[in-house]
C-alpha cells in the first residue's frame, strides 16, 4: 500500500489550519505553516504533494509565496490551490498567473475541498506518470538509436570491404565461370546492403526521423538511371525492361530525387523478382495539376487479392511459398508508402492473378529550372591527390587504397585519429578520408583537432567515412569540421564523385 500523499497547508490564521487539517487529515500527510518563509522552508526540506496557500497574509502574500514555489526546480511541478476570502475574477486570474491550478472561496466547504485535493492529487499523479513515460521512451529511443549506429557501423564495416574488393576483382581478367561467381557474390552483399537500408528507413520513419533534401534535378535522367540500374537482373532472366517518359512532362521537377529513386528501384526490383515472361515498363506521365504520375507495370505472377489490402504493411508477404521462393523481408513496399506520404503523395497497387500487376505512384512534383541543377563535377584530366586514409580496419585501408591509386593518386594510410593528426600536422595533405568510429581516438575528435591545427593545415578538406546512416550522425560530421561525408559502403565512383566537389582542381602540369 502506497504512503497518503503530504498536503502543506500554509495561512496564518491557527483556525483555519486546524481545519483544514481537520478536514484532510484523515486521508492524508498534513503539514502546516503560519506564513510564507515557514511554508517556503517546510516545501525545501521536505515536497509536498501538493499545497493549499491563504492568499492575504502579513509577512508575504500568497501570490509571491507560489511564485517562489514555482521558481525552485524540485517544486515547479507541485499543484497549489488558492483558498482566499477574496473572489473577484481579477484575484481569481492574479492566482492563476501566479501558477495556480484551481482557486477556493472562504467559507471552506469541506466536501467541495476534499473533492478539489483529490481531483488535483489524482490529475498531478497522471502528469508525472506521463513524463515518466515519456523519460522513459525518450531513453529507448536513444539506446535505440546508439544501437542502430553501432549495428550500421558492424554491418557496414565488413561489407564496405566485401563489396570494394568484388567491385576491384571484376575489373581484373577473369574467364566467365570466375566473373559468374564475382557477380553471384556482389549480388548477395547488395541484397544484404538493402535489407539494412530498409529497416533502417523504417526505424527512422517510426522516430519520425525520416527526411528529404528538395532540390531540383532530372527527372529523365533520375528515370533512366533507375532502369540502368535494374536492367542487367532484367536481362539475366531474360525479361525486356523499358522506360517511357510523356513529352509533356518538365524536364526538371522540384523534389528529393534519391527518395524517388529509391521507391522506383523498390517497384522496378519487385516487378522483375515477380516476373518470370514477359516484361516490365516504367512510364512517367502527367496527373492532375502540379502532380506526376509514375507507373510500374508486369506481367508477373500477380498478386492474390486478399493481400492487397494489407501489401504495403511493414513485413507483408503474400504467402510463405512466396516468401520461399522469392525472398524479401517485405519492408520494400512499406517504405514505398513511407517515402510517398512523407513527399505528400500516395502509391497504389492493382494486380490480377496470374497476369500481372501496376503500381501506381502519385507525387506532387512542380516544375523547376534547367539552370538551377547542379552539375556533377569531375576532376581535371591530370589531377592527382595526396591522400590520407584514417581508418582501423585492414581491408578497408586497401580497398579505399586500390580505389584511389588507379586513378593516380597517392595514398597514406593511418590507423587511429592520433595518428591521422600527426599526419597532418607534419605532412603536406590534400584532402583527409576519415573514419569516425576507430578504436582510440575516433574520427570526430581528431577532426575537430586538426580544425584547431595553424594555417593551411587546419583547413585540410576533411570527408568522413562512416556506417552510421541517421541524419544526426551526418550532421554530428558536419559539426565536427568535416567537409562532407560518405555513407559505407560505397563505390569508387561516388567517392570520387565526393572528392571532387570538395577539395578544389589541382592540376599537375
Amino acid at each position: 500500500m502506497s504512503d497518503p500523499a503530504s498536503v502543506l497547508v500554509v495561512d496564518d490564521s491557527p483556525d483555519s489550519l486546524e481545519l483544514m487539517k481537520s478536514v484532510l487529515g484523515g486521508e492524508y500527510r498534513v503539514r502546516v505553516a503560519i506564513g510564507g518563509d515557514p511554508a517556503l522552508r517546510l516545501a525545501s526540506q521536505a515536497a509536498p504533494d501538493i499545497v493549499l496557500l491563504d492568499v492575504m497574509m502579513p509577512d508575504m502574500d500568497g501570490y509571491e509565496v507560489c511564485r517562489r514555489l514555482k521558481a525552485e526546480p524540485a517544486l515547479a511541478d507541485v499543484p497549489v490551490i488558492f483558498i482566499s476570502s477574496l473572489y473577484a475574477e481579477e484575484d481569481e486570474e492574479k492566482g492563476f498567473r501566479a501558477g495556480a491550478v484551481d482557486y477556493i472561496t472562504k467559507p471552506i466547504s469541506p466536501p467541495l475541498l476534499k473533492a478539489r485535493v483529490a481531483t488535483h492529487l489524482k490529475l498531478a499523479r497522471q502528469r508525472r506518470q506521463l513524463e515518466q513515460a515519456r523519460e522513459k521512451a525518450e531513453q529507448e529511443a536513444r539506446v535505440k538509436a546508439e544501437f542502430l549506429a553501432f549495428m550500421s557501423h558492424e554491418i557496414r564495416t565488413p561489407l564496405t570491404g566485401m563489396l570494394g574488393t568484388l567491385g576491384l576483382l571484376r575489373e581484373t581478367r577473369l574467364d566467365g565461370e570466375q566473373d559468374g561467381y564475382v557477380r553471384v557474390l556482389h549480388s548477395a552483399g547488395d541484397a544484404l546492403l538493402a535489407i539494412l537500408n530498409d529497416a533502417l528507413d523504417v526505424i527512422k520513419s517510426d522516430a519520425g526521423k525520416l527526411s528529404l533534401e528538395v532540390r531540383p534535378f532530372h527527372l529523365g535522367q533520375m528515370a533512366e538511371g533507375v532502369v540502368a540500374l535494374m536492367n542487367s537482373r532484367a536481362t539475366e532472366k531474360g525479361l525486356t525492361l523499358s522506360l517511357r517518359v510523356d513529352p509533356t512532362i518538365p524536364e526538371v521537377v522540384q523534389g528529393d530525387s534519391m527518395r524517388l529513386s529509391q521507391i522506383l528501384l523498390n517497384l522496378v526490383g519487385n516487378a522483375v523478382k515477380f516476373t518470370e515472361t514477359g516484361g516490365v515498363e516504367l512510364t512517367v506521365s502527367p496527373g492532375s495539376p502540379g502532380r506526376l504520375m509514375f507507373k510500374v507495370s508486369d506481367t508477373g505472377i500477380g498478386i492474390v487479392p486478399d493481400v492487397l489490402p494489407t501489401l504495403f504493411a511493414d513485413f507483408t508477404q503474400q504467402d510463405s511459398s512466396i516468401s520461399r521462393r522469392f525472398g524479401g523481408t517485405g519492408l520494400g513496399l512499406s517504405i514505398c508508402r513511407r517515402l510517398a506520404e512523407l513527399m505528400e503523395g500516395t502509391v497504389e497497387a492493382a494486380s490480377t492473378l496470374g497476369q500481372g500487376s501496376v503500381f501506381t505512384l502519385d507525387l506532387p512534383l512542380l516544375p523547376g529550372r534547367l539552370e538551377q541543377v547542379a552539375e556533377p563535377r569531375s576532376p581535371a584530366k591530370g589531377a592527382e591527390l595526396n591522400i590520407l586514409v584514417a581508418d582501423d580496419n585492414p581491408l578497408n585501408q586497401k580497398v579505399a587504397q586500390a580505389m584511389l591509386t588507379s586513378r593516380g593518386h597517392t595514398v597514406h594510410t593511418v590507423s587511429d585519429g592520433e595518428a591521422a593528426i600527426s599526419a597532418v600536422a607534419e605532412g603536406c595533405f590534400d584532402l583527409v578520408l576519415m573514419d569516425v568510429r576507430m578504436r582510440g581516438l575516433g574520427g570526430l575528435e581528431a577532426s575537430r583537432r586538426i580544425r584547431a591545427l595553424p594555417g593551411a593545415k587546419g583547413r585540410t578538406p576533411i570527408i568522413a567515412l562512416t556506417g552510421a546512416a541517421l541524419d544526426e550522425d551526418r550532421a554530428l560530421c558536419l559539426e565536427a569540421g568535416m567537409d562532407d561525408v560518405v555513407l559505407k559502403p560505397y563505390s569508387r565512383n561516388h567517392l570520387l564523385d565526393v572528392i571532387a566537389r570538395t577539395v578544389p582542381f589541382k592540376t599537375v602540369p
